[in-house]
């Protein structure tokens, strides 16, 4: 911490003084001119406090840094993804949502992929989630649409409410 008489030294005094002067004598008014005094004075004082660092204090980082499966990288690129403007929401977050599907319907099984159990996939999902989920994925989905996949594929879960909630 610093030490309070520190804090005002000699130096700032006089420079405050000068400016003060400075500006007074180029046609400033009594008190503005301290004001500008006043404020180059603190300008300067809070310069000199910032400490940067020597030359070669600054490094790069060269090597790349490992990606742990999971965690706060795949929330924030999945995040990313699910706003893009007027277009939909983003690939990443369309193919989560297929493969969520997938895992879901296997375990009634059903394949998302094969025609002959979209009858039974639209009586479980619906038909309007069912053509979300097989549209192509390049396509943007809209946020509302993600949301009401994820909605009807979560009354898929056959875990029950107690275990889902730990």
């Amino acid at each position: 911490m610093t030490d309070p008489s520190k804090l005002v030294r000699f130096r700032d005094i006089a420079t405050m003084l000068a400016v003060s002067g400075a500006a007074w004598y180029f046609g400033a008014n009594v008190w503005t001119a301290v004001l500008i005094g006043g404020a180059v004075t603190i300008v300067l004082r809070a310069a000199s406090l910032i400490s940067v660092p020597e030359e070669g204090g600054f490094r790069w980082r060269v090597e790349r840094r490992a990606r742990a499966k999971g965690g706060r990288s795949d929330v924030a690129n999945l995040a990313s993804s699910l706003s893009r403007g007027w277009r939909g929401t983003g690939v990443t977050a369309n193919r989560r949502l297929v493969e969520l599907a997938r895992r879901r319907l296997a375990l009634q099984h059903l394949d998302l992929k094969n025609p002959d159990h979209r009858p039974q996939i639209e009586q479980l999902l619906g038909r309007r989630a069912y053509r979300s989920l097989t549209r192509n994925e390049y396509q943007g989905m809209r946020l509302r649409s993600l949301v009401h996949c994820l909605d009807v594929l979560d009354t898929l879960d056959p875990a029950p409410r107690r275990l889902r909630d730990r």
